[in-house]
């Protein structure tokens, strides 16, 4: 499979604050990778560094294979970007709009203009003003500004932002399409995690600027939805057990009573006789599902 993005190392510093922290991510063609964090985590500092509207600081970006100035010049023609705002000219229309990107993007078919306003939903703005479009239907815009190219990569920045429920759902629809008809590599990112585990195949959480876990859908499912929990006294001898004799890292301890674990969901029975046949006294010992959004407030300390 083809490697469409890969960073090495790659940081960015402005003045006193480190954006990026040596975040190593790799990209596959056909995936839809969510980049997942709270806001100020990065998201859109490494898009930025992707699609070359930035410099990194250090560390290097590699795009479909292509590494050098002249190459990644070249690749980055092959990427569509939706960072930020959209930049628009309000006084115009969305076809006018999309049409001077198709000019610029050097676009020969001119019907992609209606095709593109068709997909993103805004087939019937008709000579309406930009200014006077709603904040989700310039979401949408930039959306079509992104694909007017026919891109290979697709990048982008919270495209959900100001949609209501149905437009959220048209984005999945359309960014599953994407991927799964045309085979276009999809970077999108969110700071709800549900959002995205309903669109992305793969998934990289970032925070403060360094990525914490890159993992596949599947591996998200199987790790983050179910854990125990666990009521034991005393907690401390617990934990003991838990990191020593139960090998298990991945716990966190919720209350001065509670202990939710997250390896070795499926054997309860077990962990109680080892805590038992300790001196543990164990109140609960039960399987919960956790929310996703959990899951990743755990990854990064719940902070």
């Amino acid at each position: 499979m083809e490697c469409v993005v890969q960073t090495s190392a790659l940081s960015k510093r402005y003045r006193r604050t480190l954006a990026l922290d040596g975040v190593d991510i790799e990209i596959q063609r056909g995936q839809v990778y969510g980049l997942v964090g709270l806001n100020g985590a990065g998201k859109t500092t490494l898009m930025r560094a992707l699609a070359g509207l930035i410099a990194p600081t250090s560390g290097s970006v590699e795009l479909f294979g292509e590494s050098t100035p002249a190459g990644l010049a070249a690749s980055r023609r092959r990427i569509g970007q939706m960072i930020e705002s959209p930049r628009v000219y309000p006084g115009m229309t969305a076809a006018q709009n999309l049409e001077i990107q198709r000019r610029l993007g050097g676009v020969p078919d001119a019907r992609s203009v209606g095709r593109v306003l068709e997909l993103v939903g805004l087939g019937d703005v008709g000579k309406k003003s930009v200014r006077d479009f709603s904040f989700g239907m310039k979401q949408r815009l930039g959306i079509a500004l992104a694909l007017i190219t026919d891109p290979e990569l697709l990048i982008l920045d919270e495209p959900a932002n100001g949609l209501d429920p149905l437009g959220i759902m048209d984005i999945r629809v359309l960014v599953r399409t994407l991927a799964r008809d045309r085979g276009v590599t999809v970077l999108i990112s969110s700071h709800i995690l549900g959002e995205l585990a309903q669109v992305a195949t793969h998934f990289g959480v970032l925070h403060r600027g360094r990525l914490v876990k890159q993992l596949s859908a599947q591996e998200l499912r199987t790790t983050s939805h179910r854990y125990l929990r666990l009521v034991a006294r005393p907690q401390d001898r617990a934990v003991t057990l838990i990191q020593e004799a139960w090998g298990v890292r991945d716990f966190r301890v919720v209350s001065p009573t509670e202990i939710d674990v997250y390896q070795r969901i499926d054997e309860p029975a077990q962990l109680n006789a080892l805590l038992v046949g300790h001196g543990v006294e164990v109140d609960l010992i039960e399987r919960c599902e956790q929310p996703l959004d959990d899951y990743i407030l755990n990854l990064i300390g719940g902070r």
